[in-house]
């Protein structure tokens, strides 16, 4: 990772290194997230911040420590907030394809919060 990304303070783009980090496919690439977002996590006062950034650096928290099932639902939760935050959408399409929740219907291959091929959506 870039040295410039790891020194950031901004919490959205230290939960999308996370991310990156996590659902890439380099095993070294997770172990490396997860002791910039550690380092990064520990320092950082989450309360001035607004619920857009809480939830993100919250779901990537939950997702280094490897509870997809949490992350996804803080996803979920910030994306019934801003229904177009296309990094909250694709992060928790993609949990949901590794892990099909309840919210999927037979025959569909994942889906996450409608979002899935052959859905009523199209996609």
């Amino acid at each position: 990772m870039n040295p410039a990304v790891a020194d950031l303070v901004a919490p959205v783009a230290q939960a999308l290194a996370a991310y990156l980090g996590t659902l890439g496919t380099e095993p070294a690439g997770a172990a490396a997230a997860r002791r910039r977002f550690t380092a990064f996590a520990a320092s950082l006062d989450r309360t001035p911040l607004p619920p857009r950034e809480r939830l993100q650096t919250a779901a990537a928290g939950a997702l280094l420590a490897g509870d997809l099932r949490e992350a996804s639902a803080l996803l979920e939760e910030l994306t019934l907030i801003h229904p177009r935050g296309a990094l909250a959408l694709s992060v928790g399409h993609q949990l949901a394809r590794s892990r099909p929740s309840a919210r999927c219907r037979p025959g569909h291959g994942g889906c996450w919060r409608g979002l899935c091929a052959g859905g009523e959506n199209g996609f």
